[in-house]
């Protein structure tokens, strides 16, 4: 089964989720995010969704979310919903969750020059903490993508 892409915008499954109290208020904005085989574009990926040009337009993010189709494809819907969703905890040191982004998140910091990619590690640094529902400590996140680049 190929991985599919369909809008954020038009998912009950995705609404529903942006109203769970801890997800970001720009989750529908600008998150892409997947589950199983369907991958929900965020409202300022829409337009062109599924083009040639779209998918070359976005291609580290899709990179990105095709790591968590095969991860998912691998481990099967419970396996990898343990790992992401409650490993050993929800929120602080889930570290299901930061097994799974940060093999993700190297195709991102890959993706980019050379001399930006410590940019890129500390943007995603951030946002691992900020958005995830602080995945694993800065320093430690910082070493291990430093380390694996």
């Amino acid at each position: 089964m190929a991985m599919r892409f369909a809008p954020k915008s038009r998912s009950p499954l995705m609404k529903a989720i942006a109203l769970i109290p801890f997800i970001p208020k720009t989750f529908m904005t600008d998150f892409w995010t997947t589950i199983g085989s369907t991958c929900y574009c965020p409202s300022y990926a829409e337009e062109g969704m599924g083009t040639d040009a779209w998918k070359e337009r976005h291609k580290s993010i899709i990179e990105h979310e095709t790591i968590h189709y095969e991860d998912f494809q691998r481990m099967g819907l419970l396996a990898f919903s343990f790992l992401y969703l409650l490993f050993p905890l929800p929120v602080v040191f889930a570290w299901g969750r930061w097994m799974l982004e940060r093999k993700a998140y190297l195709v991102n910091i890959r993706a980019e020059p050379e001399d930006r990619r410590d940019n890129e590690i500390e943007r995603i640094v951030e946002s691992l903490w900020i958005n995830y529902a602080w995945t694993w400590p800065r320093s430690w996140m910082r070493k291990w993508f430093k380390d694996n680049v």
